[in-house]
């Protein structure tokens, strides 16, 4: 071990028992079975690479560039005040965005931090994890692929009974997202690369952010509920979808939570069952139907089959090799409900009416937020 990697251990040691915490403890935390890994790695005996100095750093809410200071003094801890841009630096591939997409988010925060404040006056806040699963998935802690999806899809579960959505398909992700959930949400150009983010700015308001390219839109509900699963898993974790995301633990329970959420089984099966599906070689004709009922993209529903054993990955890979205009002539329309793009000034306009026509705003304080006269502002409510 060189002397950089020993002052790192010792650093992430004194982080360990600065909260207090066991070896075993922190060991659960970041997935590992074997509860002597903690204090094999501080040993010296296990070897140390990027994904564990990231979990780590997690669990120890330390800044994982900061542990590369030169001095132990130096060492911030991560600070939930930290900027939007701030905490995607850091925390993501921030490479993967350009100096165009981090404009287009500067400028959308200002409004983010109004509907933050909105929020409060109206006393409504973002659903979380805790206000609907009885056990923080923190510390239900998936250690595998397999639990992780199990824990997704449970998650998602819950998700729709608390929501009272039953099994049936959802017609508008982005009205749920916002209007039950409380999670603002809107579209920017992101660039060739990045399907969408979700991450907190400064004062805690969290932010769903999905492409508005052309290209993407079909994707664009799955990735709304991607980032919507980010959100009661790690919401204190930006994330970057990207061409380049892993298959971490992270992003399987994001996935498996999206697809539950938008696909449930149970009733992907009883479609399939009654329609007699189970009885032949499903080809891509079978698959459209699916994708209307469902309201997702074809790509999406070929793999929600695949990932829960409905075809084999020989069959997923024939299915996914598909041609548009085939599938059209088969009655393939995802136009039909693919997201149309949202802007913050209309979801801070449909609070700022909520609050005056409840009566919990003045028309001044509702001028001041629009940034409009008192007269425009009526007109709106």
């Amino acid at each position: 071990m060189n002397i950089q990697e020993n002052v790192i251990i010792e650093r992430l040691k004194k982080a360990r028992t600065d909260l207090k915490l066991s070896g075993d403890e922190v060991a659960k935390k970041i997935g590992k079975s074997d509860n002597s890994f903690i204090s094999r790695l501080e040993n010296g005996k296990q070897k140390l690479n990027i994904e564990i100095i990231n979990e780590l750093c997690r669990v120890y809410q330390l800044n994982p560039a900061a542990l590369f200071a030169s001095s132990i003094a130096s060492i911030p801890t991560t600070d939930k005040r930290r900027g939007f841009l701030d905490n995607l630096a850091y925390r993501s591939d921030s490479e993967e965005m350009t100096e165009s997409v981090k404009q287009e988010i500067k400028n959308v925060l200002p409004i983010l931090r109004k509907i933050g404040k909105v929020m409060r006056r109206l006393d409504e806040s973002p659903l979380t994890l805790t206000d609907f699963f009885c056990q923080s998935a923190e510390l239900l802690n998936p250690s595998s692929l397999q639990e992780a999806q199990r824990l997704g899809k449970k998650v998602a579960i819950e998700l729709r009974k608390h929501l009272n959505l039953g099994v049936a398909p959802i017609a508008d992700i982005q009205n749920l997202v916002w209007h039950f959930i409380k999670v603002p949400i809107c579209s920017l150009d992101l660039g060739e690369n990045c399907w969408g983010i979700y991450n907190k700015d400064a004062s805690g308001n969290p932010l769903i952010i999905y492409s508005s390219s052309h290209n993407t839109k079909q994707r664009n509900i799955f990735t709304i509920a991607h980032e919507l699963g980010h959100h009661f898993f790690f919401p204190e974790e930006p994330s970057v979808d990207t061409d380049n995301s892993n298959n971490s633990l992270k992003e399987k329970l994001a996935n498996a939570f999206a697809q539950e959420l938008l696909v449930p089984i149970d009733s992907l099966l009883q479609y399939i069952q009654e329609e007699g599906l189970l009885l032949i070689e499903l080809q891509q004709k079978h698959l459209v139907p699916l994708c209307q009922y469902f309201k997702v993209s074809y790509s999406m529903m070929s793999f929600v089959l695949y990932d829960n054993n409905l075809i084999k990955k020989e069959k997923y890979h024939e299915l996914k090799k598909y041609d548009s205009i085939l599938l059209k002539s088969f009655g393939y329309t995802p136009e039909k409900y693919m997201t149309d793009s949202v802007n913050l000034n209309f979801l801070l306009q449909n609070l700022i009416a909520k609050g005056v026509r409840t009566e919990k705003f003045s028309y001044l304080f509702a001028s001041e937020m629009l940034d409009m006269t008192q007269q425009e502002v009526k007109t709106i409510v």
